[in-house]
């Protein structure tokens, strides 16, 4: 991830990782996940599937860990934990979040600035900066602490929190969370959601309402504004 001054970007969209569809999920009814997924009961959404349950996408997540050299034992082993249970604990997750943290310390960076959402989500605040050590910081994010600690367990929790229908794509399940959470009419769709996202809708979605942040974010959709201040780190050398 590389971040620029605030003075240029008025909006910016990280993704924490792709998460493929597994072959042979395609549209299907309602799943049983097992997962929170907090909200009221809506019509199911037409859309790939990242797995066809959430157990499916646990083993999916502990087989990408265990073949990702990068991987910490710390994090398979919280997969393998949820492989049993078909949760993944809090408690587990935070510690998740807590090693990453320690990782990028213990590599010579700043403290990460963590943001937490109101569906218990963690995220990486954006940065500022542009020298080297926000280049360091970013590199070593994304090829130590982030795979080796949190990248596969996020995908499990987010999925668990608020992408109980596990759809592949990320704004098929934003609006998905955004309709059983109340926050947008039944009626709205994917298309209003573009529209919104691109500044040409009704005005329907507050993209500053922390419950519509913790739908994007649990869909691999960070989306922080220039003017918020909560959602940077300055790592100005």
């Amino acid at each position: 991830m590389r971040m620029c001054n605030r003075s240029v970007v008025r909006m910016i969209v990280i993704v924490l990782i792709p998460v493929l569809p597994l072959a042979g999920c395609g549209p299907s009814a309602a799943l049983s996940t097992g997962g929170d997924g907090a909200g009221v009961s809506v019509e199911p959404l037409e859309g790939e599937r990242l797995a066809d349950s959430m157990k499916g996408l646990i083993e999916d997540m502990l087989a990408k860990a265990r073949a990702d050299p990068a991987a910490a034992q710390s994090q398979i082993g919280i997969l393998q934990s949820a492989a049993e249970t078909g949760v993944i604990d809090i408690s587990d997750y935070e510690r998740s979040w807590t090693d990453y943290r320690q990782c990028m310390v213990d590599l010579g960076n700043p403290e990460p600035k963590l943001i937490k959402y109101s569906n218990g989500i963690y995220h990486q605040a954006g940065y500022l900066g542009g020298g080297a050590t926000m280049e360091k910081f970013s590199d070593d994010q994304s090829t130590v602490c982030e795979p080796g600690y949190v990248m596969y367990v996020n995908n499990v929790y987010s999925a668990m929190q608020d992408n109980p229908e596990l759809y592949a794509d990320s704004e098929v399940g934003v609006v998905d969370c955004l309709r059983r959470h109340e926050l947008v009419p039944m009626g709205f769709g994917v298309d209003d959601y573009r529209e919104e996202s691109r500044g040409s809708g009704d005005g329907t979605l507050d993209f500053d309402d922390p419950d519509v942040m913790s739908c994007q974010v649990a869909n691999h959709e960070f989306r922080i504004s220039a003017a918020n201040d909560d959602y940077w780190q300055d790592l100005t050398d």
